[in-house]
C-alpha cells in the first residue's frame, strides 16, 4: 500500500505483512502484503488485546498453499510516509477464515479475523493457583506468569493486599477479574488494555486518564474547515473531524435500573452471620466529589445528565430505586482480604463508587472519524486511554466567530474509550469512540 505522491493526512505505508505457521519449514514464510486490500484493527479499554479483520486477494493459490486452521501467525508492520517514521509491529493470530469469496475464475477475496498473540496464547492456559497482594500486583504476575507480556508503568491501587485463588480461568479472565477490585485512592476503577502503538499491555486507572492533558490542538467539525482541506497542510488536515455520529446517550433510567443513581447497599458477613452498616449511594453526591478531587476538571463540569425529576418531592438521587445484598467473608486469611473484604465501610463504599463510574463514563459517547496521521506516531500509545480535544459548532446561524459558537453540550476534552484503526489501499483513517463524565458550561469556551 504505498502513499500518494502528495502525502496528506491520510497516508501510510503497509511495510509488512506475512503469514508464518508451524506447518512451515524453518523460517518460511508467505508474504501478502501486495494483496491486502484492507486492514481494521480494534482497541478497546475494556480489553487487554487487540482484534481485527483483514481483506485480502487470493490470485496465487495462498488460501490452499496456508492450509489455514485457526492457529497462522500474521505479522503486521505499519508507518507513516518518511524516513524518519517509527514502525509499529504487531503480531497476530488468523483465528478463523470469515469468507472466501470468488471472484473470478483465477482469483478470490479473503476475510480472515485476527487476535492479538498472547490472547490467543491465554485461551490456551488454565489458571489455577492463589495470589497474594494488592489488586494491581496480582494482575502484572498473572499476566507475565502465564504470558510474559510486559506493562507500562503501574500505578498502585489503594485496596489492602488480599489472596485470591484462581478459579480455573485464563490468564486474560483471570487478570480482568482481579481488575474488578483495583480501586483508586478517588475511587476510580482501573482499566487494563492494550494498544496498537507498542506492545506492552496498560493497567491504568480513570482519574489518571481523566487528567492527563489532551493535545493542546482540538480537533474541529465544521464544513469550511472541510472544504478548505486541501489547500491546508498536512498537520492542519490532521485535526479535522471528517464525520460524527452520537448514539444511545442521556438514558438515565438504565443506570437507575442497575443501582447506580440512588440505592442502598448492604455488605452481609458471612462468617460473623450478621450485615455491615448501610451504604447510601447518591450518585450527584459522588459526581460532585469527583469534580471536588479534580477526577472531573473543573474548567468542564457541566454534569451531562440531571437528577432532578422528583417523585413524592424526592428527586432520583435521594431515592433508594434499588436495596442491594453482597455477600463478604472476613478473616478467612489471618494476613490479608479474601477477593470482596475490605477494611471498613468505607473500603466497600469505594467499591460501590467504582463501579458506577465504570458504567458512567461511557454512557455518554460520541464517535469520530478522523485522518490517521496522529495516531500512527509508535513508540508510545495516544489512542485509547488518552484525551482528545473535539470542538463543534451550535445550531445557530448567528454571524460569531468559531469560538464563540460552540455547542457547549458537543465540545470538550473526551477520553477515547475504544478505536478502530481502518487501512485501506487509498487511506488510513481512525474511528474514535470518546465519551466524558461533564459538559463545558454555557458560557465556557474550549482554550
Amino acid at each position: 500500500m504505498p502513499p500518494r505522491e502528495k502525502p496528506t493526512a491520510n497516508s501510510f505505508v503497509l511495510e509488512k505483512a506475512t503469514i508464518s505457521s508451524s506447518a512451515f519449514s524453518d523460517g518460511a514464510f508467505i508474504d501478502i502484503k501486495n494483496v491486502i486490500t484492507d486492514i481494521e484493527i480494534f482497541e478497546h479499554l475494556d480489553k487487554p488485546y487487540l482484534t481485527g479483520t483483514v481483506v485480502f486477494v487470493d490470485d496465487a493459490n495462498i488460501y490452499n498453499s496456508v492450509d489455514f486452521t485457526g492457529s497462522e501467525k500474521l505479522s503486521i508492520s505499519v508507518a507513516l510516509p518518511g524516513d524518519e517514521s517509527t514502525s509499529i509491529e504487531k503480531d497476530f493470530i488468523i483465528q478463523k477464515v470469515m469468507k472466501n469469496i470468488k471472484g473470478n475464475d483465477n482469483s478470490s477475496t479473503i476475510l480472515v479475523h485476527i487476535i492479538e498473540e498472547h490472547a490467543f496464547n491465554s485461551s490456551l492456559i488454565n489458571v489455577n493457583k492463589p495470589y497474594t497482594g494488592k489488586p494491581t500486583d496480582i494482575i502484572q504476575s498473572i499476566i507475565i506468569d502465564n504470558l510474559g507480556k510486559e506493562f507500562s508503568e503501574v500505578d498502585e491501587d489503594d485496596q489492602e493486599p488480599m489472596r485470591v485463588i484462581i478459579p480455573n480461568l485464563t490468564p486474560i479472565e483471570a487478570a480482568l477479574w482481579v481488575r474488578n477490585r483495583a480501586i483508586s485512592a478517588t475511587s476510580t476503577p482501573y482499566y487494563l488494555f492494550s494498544t496498537l502503538a507498542n506492545k506492552k499491555l496498560h493497567c491504568i486507572p480513570l482519574d489518571k486518564m481523566l487528567q492527563t492533558s489532551p493535545d493542546i490542538t482540538p480537533y474541529w467539525y465544521s464544513q469550511s474547515v472541510t472544504s478548505a482541506a486541501a489547500s491546508q497542510s498536512i498537520e492542519e488536515q490532521s485535526y479535522i473531524i471528517q464525520y460524527y455520529e452520537t448514539k444511545n446517550n442521556d438514558d438515565i433510567l438504565s443506570m437507575v435500573n442497575m443501582g447506580f443513581v440512588g440505592a442502598k447497599y448492604t455488605y452481609y458477613d458471612s462468617m460473623l452471620g450478621r450485615p455491615g452498616p448501610a451504604i447510601i449511594f447518591d450518585i450527584d453526591k459522588t459526581l460532585n466529589e469527583m469534580v471536588a478531587n479534580d477526577v472531573i476538571a473543573k474548567n468542564q463540569n457541566k454534569l451531562s445528565f440531571t437528577t432532578g425529576y422528583e417523585l413524592n418531592g424526592n428527586t432520583l438521587n435521594t431515592i433508594q430505586s434499588k436495596n442491594v445484598t453482597r455477600l463478604v467473608s472476613t478473616d478467612v486469611f489471618p494476613d490479608v482480604n479474601t477477593y470482596n473484604e475490605a477494611a471498613n465501610t468505607a473500603k466497600h463504599k469505594q467499591k460501590v463508587i467504582a463501579a458506577a463510574m465504570r458504567q458512567f463514563v461511557g454512557r455518554n459517547a460520541i464517535d469520530v472519524i478522523l485522518p490517521g496521521r496522529n495516531f500512527l506516531i509508535g513508540e508510545y500509545s495516544n489512542t485509547i486511554g488518552n484525551q482528545i480535544k473535539l470542538k463543534f459548532l451550535n445550531n445557530s446561524v448567528n454571524t460569531k466567530n468559531r469560538d464563540e459558537n460552540l455547542d457547549t453540550k458537543k465540545s470538550g476534552d473526551y477520553l477515547m474509550y475504544a478505536v478502530k484503526h481502518v487501512f485501506k489501499k487509498e487511506r488510513y483513517d481512525v474511528t474514535a469512540s470518546c465519551v466524558k463524565l461533564a459538559d463545558l458550561p454555557q458560557e465556557s469556551e474550549l482554550s
